[in-house]
């Protein structure tokens, strides 16, 4: 089971700037926590294809320099035992970054 608590669905991200993300991540069956950066990705899903923008559970990640917009953004976690791969999904608008 995966799912997305940071940003939320219709939240805003901006580019250039670093943003927290948060989700969690469990295995079926067994329901443990899987917090391993290498079964977890985050991924923006830009024109020109899909941007990586990091990997585990929850941190602080560059947003990419994409034009403003809609994206999706996903969440996948691939159980490492089973080797079941499970995506949250939601969508988040890109804007400029102030500083």
């Amino acid at each position: 089971m995966v799912s997305i608590q940071r940003p939320g669905a219709g939240g805003q991200l901006r580019r250039g700037c670093e943003e927290v993300f948060a989700g969690t991540a469990r295995t079926r069956p067994g329901d443990r926590p899987l917090t391993d950066p290498q079964y977890t990705d985050w991924r923006l899903a830009g024109p020109d294809g899909p941007v990586v923008l990091g990997a585990g559970p929850s941190g602080g990640f560059v947003v990419p320099l994409l034009p403003d917009g809609t994206y999706p953004l996903t969440f996948t976690a691939t159980d490492p035992d089973s080797g079941l791969t499970a995506t949250a999904r939601v969508s988040v608008r890109v804007v400029g970054c102030l500083r």
